[in-house]
């Protein structure tokens, strides 16, 4: 054998031997690869299996989510409706506080005015009571006094009393006196003819009357128990003024304590008037 033959006898030899490695390698890589593929497919089933229950649990939990969110939607309309209600009354709470602070300050100052008041009173209580105080110390001081005047008193009881009497004894006597007069046949009430001057008495002409007969009458303030008697003349003057003389009456009705005179002469300038004076003497 040549060597060429034997090269050619190596060479075959050593591509047989590759070939057995490729077709050894080939056979493991196939068998490998159908392993692989069922642990794939395995794998894949467990997968599929697994995504499944995944996908079933997603799907639970996007329900769970969705209620919840559903839920949590109605809190929030119910939150916002009673945000609105709360704003709504925090709206009239503040209205009412405002109101309430009105009021509050109106109170504070009639407060502050009655507290005023009250210390004014307290003062006016105070300055009372001092005046109090005075005024016992003085009823006190007078108690005397009024003693004394009680006496007095008492004493000019004593003397009313006594004249009293006197007038009334004066009095039976006078009647007696008239009595006497009428059994002689002298009227009590005439007038004296005698030239006994009329006293000095002053009054007032109480009431005027221009309509009679016999001419102006007048009324005035004093009578017999001034001294007066009819057929007594009077002086009329007005005081006020710078004094005026109107004129001169003569009595004819002569009462206790008034009498009724006729105007018998008369300043041609002036008018009798109700309140002039009258006088027996100027």
């Amino acid at each position: 054998m040549t060597l060429f033959g034997k090269i050619l006898i190596g060479l075959i030899l050593a591509l047989s031997l590759v070939f057995a490695s490729l077709s050894a390698a080939v056979y493991s890589a196939q068998f490998n690869y159908r392993k692989e593929l069922e642990t794939q497919k395995d794998q894949y089933a467990t997968l599929e299996t697994r995504l499944k229950d995944r996908e079933e649990e997603l799907l639970k939990q996007i329900g769970d989510i969705e209620a919840e969110l559903a839920k949590v939607t109605d809190e929030r309309d119910l939150q916002t409706q009673t945000a609105t209600q709360l704003a709504q009354q925090n709206q009239l709470l503040q209205g009412e506080l405002a109101t309430t602070n009105t009021a509050l300050n109106v109170q504070t100052a009639d407060t502050e005015i009655a507290q005023a008041e009250a210390e004014d009173r307290r003062v006016e209580v105070l300055a009372g009571r001092q005046r109090t105080a005075d005024l016992s110390e003085k009823f006190v001081a007078s108690e005397g006094e009024i003693a004394a005047l009680t006496d007095e008193a008492f004493s000019q009881s004593v003397t009313i009393t006594q004249m009293a009497q006197t007038n009334g004894r004066l009095l039976d006597e006078v009647a007696s006196l008239r009595a006497q007069l009428r059994e002689i046949g002298i009227a009590p009430n005439s007038a004296f003819t005698g030239t006994d001057p009329a006293p000095d008495v002053s009054g007032k002409i109480t009431a005027v009357d221009e309509r009679g007969s016999a001419g102006t009458k007048v009324a005035i303030s004093v009578g017999s128990d001034d001294g007066l008697r009819e057929g007594d003349e009077l002086e009329v003057v007005r005081m006020t003024g710078g004094g005026k003389y109107i004129g001169k009456i003569r009595l004819v009705e002569v009462g206790y304590d008034s009498a009724i005179g006729n105007l018998i002469s008369k300043n041609p300038t002036a008018t009798v008037k109700e309140g002039d004076d009258v006088k027996t003497r100027l």
